[in-house]
């Protein structure tokens, strides 16, 4: 132990002069660095005003604009009784629809089929399960369904789009599928002889005082973190990594020591330590402008502190793939990029490399808890576990996520440096750990 202890100070030493021999590059990246994050927290701290904005208060008339009335736009229903057509012809009549664009069916199998089908345009499909006679006085059950409207009412939906000042409707409203639930409603009342006299205004729900930048501000805080480390990541981790690899510094040691292994450790021990101060300067600056919305710092700290280790460990990965800095500087930014351009869209490959890549990993934690800052929900031990939105993870999970994607990259990194040493090092099978000697 104490000679481990003596070999570990010469490493030790060793990286030190090499980080101080830069003091010079590492001190211009950290203030250009901190000078881009402060300014973007700096001009995105506007001091938000009380507004008071009132938007137009929608009645019978102003809602059956957003009907759809193109020559395309067709209203399906079923099934076909002497009730149903009644009731849909006092619909067809006060949305202005003509017959023509009027469809029915016998059962709402075929009526579905053919609107996905046929339709060209925005349609809709009117299931009735129990209309009544005429007289009865009991209760109407129907379903609507559209081409347009795809959202599921057993999904779990956090609409952070639609943000105060902007909008004053909403898909329901706006697709025309409010405007026939409505006239629905309405046109029973009169075919069952009721008094239909009543007045119908809808308005947007209060809410409070959101922009657009106060939506994402903890999103883009950390995608510009997240960027920014990958150029000092490619500069003071990955590009020194293949230096020594290349001036076959690691093979010379391998030779000299059966210690080797701590000059990897300190090298190491130093980055994180670096990178660990400057994380808690950085999010501190953006505590101080309010970046971190009302997310404890300690879970937002554990999330970019488990980024920063998991995007060591994935250069350690790569690394593999250079022998020469030239290739590292090149190649090297180009597997940093990768990650980013899944996050663009989503579908199967996006959770894949959600479980692939650290990158995606932190950014879907970024915007699970930019959606607790947006609903101004107090982020608790509880919420740890809390999927707040459909086909998101829980932030336990994208924890989880990262401390896998560390061990991953790490195992897979020592395995293939055995494999592929490069020039000069001892090559070994590649399935050299099946040949375990007792």
């Amino acid at each position: 132990m104490a000679c481990s202890r003596l070999l570990f100070l010469p490493f030790w030493w060793k990286n030190w002069l090499n980080l101080r021999y830069n003091w010079k590059i590492l001190v211009t990246i950290f203030t250009i660095w901190t000078a881009v994050q402060w300014t973007y927290l700096h001009l995105s701290n506007k001091s938000s005003e009380t507004q008071f904005e009132e938007f137009e208060i929608k009645d019978h008339d102003s809602l059956l604009r957003y009907f759809p009335g193109n020559d395309y736009d067709s209203v399906y229903y079923a099934p076909i009784t002497e009730n149903t057509r009644r009731l849909m012809d006092l619909v067809g009549n006060e949305l202005g629809i003509q017959y023509e664009r009027i469809r029915e069916y016998n059962n709402s199998a075929e009526m579905q089929f053919d609107m996905e089908q046929q339709c060209r345009g925005s349609c809709f499909a009117i299931n009735f399960q129990s209309l009544p006679d005429l007289g009865t006085g009991s209760g109407i059950k129907y379903s609507v369904s559209s081409n347009r409207i795809r959202s599921s009412p057993k999904k779990r939906f956090v609409n952070d789009d639609e943000i105060n000042h902007q909008k004053n409707d909403d898909e329901y409203i706006r697709e025309g599928f409010f405007t026939l639930q409505h006239v629905i409603d309405l046109q029973y009342m009169r075919y069952q002889q009721l008094d239909p006299r009543y007045e119908l205004l809808v308005n947007v729900i209060p809410n409070l005082e959101l922009g657009p930048a106060d939506s994402y501000r903890l999103v883009n805080f950390g995608t510009l973190f997240s960027i920014l480390f990958k150029m000092l990541l490619l500069s003071t981790f990955l590009v020194p990594l293949v230096e020594e690899k290349q001036n076959g510094i690691n093979e010379f040691l391998n030779l000299v020591t059966p210690m080797s292994f701590l000059n990897g450790l300190s090298f190491f021990i130093l980055r994180i330590l670096l990178y660990g101060c400057f994380l808690v300067i950085n999010l501190t600056i953006a505590w101080k402008y309010g970046a971190l919305g009302s997310i404890h710092f300690i879970y937002i700290f554990t999330l970019y502190l488990l980024y920063i280790i998991a995007s060591m460990s994935y250069s350690y990965l790569i690394s593999v793939c250079f022998f020469s800095v030239f290739y590292a500087k090149i190649g090297g930014l180009i597997l940093l990029i990768i990650p980013y351009v899944f996050s663009i869209v989503r579908g199967w490959i996006t959770n894949l490399a959600f479980k692939l890549f650290s990158t995606n990993a932190f950014l879907e934690g970024l915007d699970v808890l930019q959606t607790f800052c947006n609903k101004h929900r107090n982020f608790e031990l509880s919420d740890l576990t809390r999927v707040i939105k459909d086909d998101f993870s829980s932030i336990l999970t994208v924890y989880v996520t990262l401390i896998c994607q560390i061990m991953f990259y790490a195992l897979l990194y020592n395995y293939l440096v055995c494999v592929f040493p490069g020039p000069g090092g001892l090559k070994r099978p590649f399935l050299f750990f099946l040949n375990v000697r007792m």
